[in-house]
């Protein structure tokens, strides 16, 4: 059978069956690279929501050993010392390990270089 010798209606058919299938196709391959770069994203934004969390407690472990510091240092009180001093050795304990576990997250040269220059001053004062 020649295509010369088909109807105009049936031809007509065969290009339309063509063009629903490539436009089924490509509405698929289209569905299929969306979901995955919805799904990359989703990674991203979680991976950076669990960065947020960690330099918040980070923060928050650092503002109450400055706390205990300063409540030891303004006192003379062997009590108050005796009270704050293990707290203030565990919090900066916990401090420094909430300190390795952000920096383990650090994937860019500069974030690295930062977290160092604040390890380094952390170094200094404690």
């Amino acid at each position: 059978m020649n295509l010369d010798d088909l109807p105009v209606a049936a031809k007509l058919r065969g290009v339309t069956l063509f063009m629903v299938l490539a436009l089924a196709a490509s509405g698929s391959w289209m569905q299929i690279r969306s979901e995955a770069n919805a799904s990359a994203t989703i990674e991203r934004i979680e991976a950076a929501q669990a960065n947020v969390i960690r330099a918040t407690r980070w923060r928050g472990l650092i503002e109450t050993n400055i706390q205990g510091t300063m409540a030891t240092s303004m006192t003379t009180d062997p009590v108050m010392a005796a009270t704050f001093g293990p707290a203030l050795k565990q919090g900066i304990a916990d401090s420094a390990a909430a300190q390795k576990e952000l920096l383990s997250t650090a994937q860019q040269a500069d974030d690295k270089a930062a977290f160092d220059k604040v390890g380094a001053a952390r170094a200094r004062l404690i």
